[in-house]
């Protein structure tokens, strides 16, 4: 079940970027709540601090067919990146999730 009412007491215990993203994930099953899973994703956004972290909430965030906002948090991933891999890894979703 999807409610907010259901899902929300569990959002005080989400510390990172994906558990934020897993949480918006349950929020899009049935009955869909796309207002708090848009919700949970800003504070996913908020929590993120490395590539993997802004990835997870873009996957979300596409789930949510929220197209612009997911292009943003690949950006930031992208921004985020230090290395060949982590660069690879953010390419790999993009690829695997808007084509």
């Amino acid at each position: 079940m999807a409610l907010k009412e259901t899902l929300e007491p569990r959002e005080s215990s989400c510390t990172s970027a994906q558990e934020f993203a897993a949480l918006a994930r349950e929020a899009l099953a049935d009955p869909k709540d796309k207002e708090y899973a848009r919700y949970l994703l800003d504070q996913g956004e908020s929590a993120a601090q490395m590539p993997p972290y802004y990835v997870a909430v873009a996957e979300c965030a596409l789930e949510l067919d929220d197209q612009e906002f997911a292009m943003g948090i690949y950006e930031q991933a992208e921004e985020m990146c230090f290395d060949a891999m982590e660069f690879a890894a953010v390419g790999h979703s993009l690829r695997g999730h808007t084509l």
